[in-house]
């Protein structure tokens, strides 16, 4: 699975976060030979103030 992050700070007390994970939404062989879907693509964005 492919995942990527990337943060910003705008200044000492305003940071914005983005996140994701499984970007190719590809299923997975497992060792054993069985097909492994795992979680489906995911983002999440988050905005923080510190005061």
């Amino acid at each position: 699975m492919l995942g990527a992050s990337l943060a910003y700070s705008f200044n000492d007390n305003l940071r914005f976060e983005l996140n994701a994970a499984n970007l190719t939404n590809q299923s997975n062989w497992t060792s054993n030979g069985a097909v492994y879907h795992g979680e489906p693509r995911t983002v999440a964005a988050s905005l923080s103030y510190k005061y």
